[in-house]
């Protein structure tokens, strides 16, 4: 099944806005343990530099049978929901 790969960064009118990041981040959690309970092969995490301080960015990784089938379920991420981040959603295509 093709895998998909969604990049994001937070928008820079969020980033001081730490309780709204934590809430939104919290339903992301939750709503990707949902997708995981749905048998939807999802994982979510953000990149960190050399010292583990976070700021690279998100990205999340879905296999789905079509990107438009991938992109509606990311439509349902409340990363994107409340608009929190500018996101781009791209397929891997293996090469080997």
């Amino acid at each position: 099944m093709p895998l998909f790969i969604k990049t994001e960064t937070i928008k820079d009118i969020f980033l001081s806005k730490i309780n709204l990041k934590k809430k939104v981040i919290k339903e992301h959690i939750n709503w990707v343990r949902n997708l995981k309970k749905e048998n939807i092969n999802i994982v979510s995490g953000y990149l960190v530099d050399k010292h583990k301080k976070a700021g690279g960015g998100g990205i999340l990784f879905i296999e789905s049978d079509t990107y438009k089938n991938a992109e509606d379920i990311l439509l349902n991420d409340p990363m994107i929901k409340n608009n929190l981040v500018n996101w781009e959603l791209h397929e891997w295509i293996n090469i080997l």
